[in-house]
């Protein structure tokens, strides 16, 4: 196709912290912040309107570029009966033109927590992922256009359970999207507003070790 390569510049400037010891006298706490910068040129991509690039005019060129940036927050605390984690992360851009970059993901927000029990040998958690609502591009097929739509937050909770019985065996099981939530994920097929996520999911693992 005669195509050149992408380039892409990326820069990350970050801040760490590490405490032990404040509630009890086996805790750790860790935070950690991080903003990047992503600028890609000469990004590939494809004209396939015949209007705008008639054949035999390449469907293909290094035409483009675009520029994203955005920031991840963490934040961890354990001691030896529970754990906690708590990540953030928001990310913005736009290509060549100036159009916002819909393919994006969306601001989100996740908590991990859980208990060890029976030694630490039995691990039960839960996880709580909001994704806040977003701009997608839509392609309308009957005027053949593009427009923006909202496409809605929604917020998942699952469960899940280690369970070590012996040095060699040991039994998982795992609900995703315990309350069955209706949700569209980040792109549709065919330029729709979304596919639908999976609904409620179990899965159960048993593993040994000879």
């Amino acid at each position: 196709l005669d195509l050149g390569l992408e380039y892409s510049d990326n820069t990350e400037v970050g801040v760490t912290f590490d405490a032990k010891n404040l509630i009890t006298d086996n805790d750790s706490l860790t935070a950690r912040f991080i903003y990047f910068d992503i600028n890609v040129d000469d990004e590939i991509t494809s004209v396939t309107s015949e209007a705008a690039n008639p054949l035999p005019a390449p469907r293909y060129a290094n035409r483009a570029s675009n520029d994203r940036d955005g920031i991840e927050f963490e934040l961890n605390f354990a001691t030896t009966m529970l754990y906690t984690n708590l990540a953030y992360s928001n990310i913005d851009g736009e290509d060549h033109l100036g159009e916002p970059l819909w393919y994006l993901p969306a601001d989100k927000l996740a908590l991990n927590a859980g208990v060890f029990v029976l030694d630490n040998a039995l691990r039960i958690g839960t996880q709580i992922i909001q994704n806040a609502a977003r701009d997608v591009q839509v392609y309308d097929r009957t005027t053949r256009t593009y427009t923006t739509q909202t496409q809605d937050s929604y917020a998942l909770v699952d469960l899940y359970a280690n369970w070590s019985v012996s040095e060699k065996v040991n039994l998982r099981v795992a609900v995703d999207n315990v309350f069955n939530k209706e949700y569209k994920l980040m792109a549709g097929t065919g330029g729709g507003i979304g596919d639908y996520g999976l609904g409620r999911n179990i899965k159960t693992q048993v593993s040994w070790r000879f």
